[in-house]
């Protein structure tokens, strides 16, 4: 990561680990609150930065949460054309917001590397 000091002021403002790291705590909170009580996964932490801060992929989001997700991604598969390189951008934003989370004790990570989000956060 780029000293803070040596980030460009869009980056600093946009990309901070506290609003990346309230997006992900919302993303984890809603999957982790699903009638099957499943914890999100550690593998999925990645694809929560590029999907939700790409404007033409956030607008384009399903409005209901019956959608089934390959059927979205196949009707917009012009939205992930670029989206490799996206994530791989986003990676060290996406760990900084995670230490974040981590080091106010807002998230933790089990053993079998699923995500939490403690209660009092929830």
């Amino acid at each position: 990561m780029e000293k803070w000091e040596d980030r460009s002021q869009i980056a600093a403002n946009l990309l901070n680990p506290a609003f990346c790291g309230e997006i992900i705590r919302r993303t984890i909170a809603a999957y982790n609150n699903n009638e099957e009580n499943a914890k999100f996964p550690f593998s999925l932490l990645y694809l929560i930065l590029p999907k939700l801060l790409h404007k033409k992929t956030r607008e384009n989001m399903p409005q209901r949460s019956s959608t089934y997700f390959h059927y979205w991604v196949d009707e917009n598969e012009f939205l992930f054309i670029d989206f490799a390189y996206r994530v791989k951008e986003l990676i060290p934003y996406t760990k900084e917001s995670l230490m974040f989370l981590l080091s106010h004790n807002a998230a933790k990570i089990d053993d079998n590397g699923r995500i939490e989000i403690n209660s009092i956060y929830a």
